[in-house]
């Protein structure tokens, strides 16, 4: 937590709880307030974006310009709606939606993984049916904790279309190494060896995977030195549930997977 952050967990259990708080609860509140789990960079609110007026920042300016156009169009009641770095990476998908482009696509106030409506031949018919597709980036947890971090990347994709009562049946893994050989001495200061973070992410990456039969069709691993200082970690799923099975207007999740036995949705929010 921030400097701020503790000072708002001082004033709310002095004047509120009026009690100390217990280490359980500060080490929740950390948890639940960490950049990984609230993301707060990409949700800061950018007041004052300013792009040099150069050559190789024209791109820049030409998608900015593009992504302030979407948000007039997307956003039309909604002037003082904050900018922030989500919003530049879901303005695309919800603009695509405005245009009927994506009516495919499933929609939710579930966040969790994308699923679109497809029709699959199954067992010489043809059925409706929701795919869904999952990835999670663990590139900083795999640095730090290679066995734990590369195989929650795998867990975390597999959980979504899991808790949306999918088959999860297919996975991918993108990494990218600094050169493993190295001799341990020349590893940068305050660093993991990258043989250590190579060969101890790939046994946490097919231990979650093996613990639940998924099988891993693809698996890439890109050695370069740019990747020295910190380490790509990518693991990605594919899954899918029938379409009859779903309950758009159910109970909640825990209600409706205990008593109905139905399968609930999992896909990603564009409101």
């Amino acid at each position: 937590m921030s400097e701020a952050d503790l000072l708002f967990c001082q004033a709310y259990f002095r004047d509120c709880e009026r009690r100390d708080p217990t280490v359980t609860e500060l080490k929740l509140i950390d948890t639940y307030w960490s950049d990984h789990c609230r993301h707060t960079t990409f949700n800061t609110e950018l007041t004052e974006i300013t792009i040099g007026d150069c050559e190789t920042n024209r791109p820049l300016f030409k998608a900015l310009q593009l992504y302030n156009e979407c948000r007039e169009a997307v956003y039309p009641q909604s002037a003082n709606r904050p900018k922030t770095l989500m919003d530049v990476a879901c303005i695309g998908a919800k603009q695509l939606r405005k245009d009927r482009l994506l009516d495919d696509l499933e929609i939710s106030d579930e966040n969790n993984a994308c699923s679109i409506i497809v029709d699959a031949k199954i067992g010489g018919r043809t059925e409706k049916t929701l795919l869904m597709f999952k990835n999670e980036t663990h590139n900083h947890p795999t640095e730090i904790e290679p066995y734990g971090g590369a195989a929650t990347c795998l867990g975390g994709a597999i959980r979504d279309p899991l808790s949306g009562r999918a088959y999860v049946f297919g996975s991918l893994r993108v990494t990218g190494s600094a050169d493993p050989r190295k001799p341990i001495a020349d590893t940068l200061a305050g660093k993991l060896p990258q043989r250590v973070i190579t060969t101890n992410a790939a046994s946490g990456f097919s231990a979650y995977g093996n613990q639940i039969g998924l099988a891993t069709g693809k698996v890439v691993e890109i050695y370069h030195e740019g990747y020295a200082a910190k380490r790509m970690e990518v693991g990605a799923v594919i899954a899918a549930a029938p379409f009859a099975n779903v309950s758009p207007n159910g109970p909640p999740l825990i209600t409706a997977s205990l008593v109905c036995g139905s399968n609930i949705r999992s896909i990603i929010c564009l409101d």
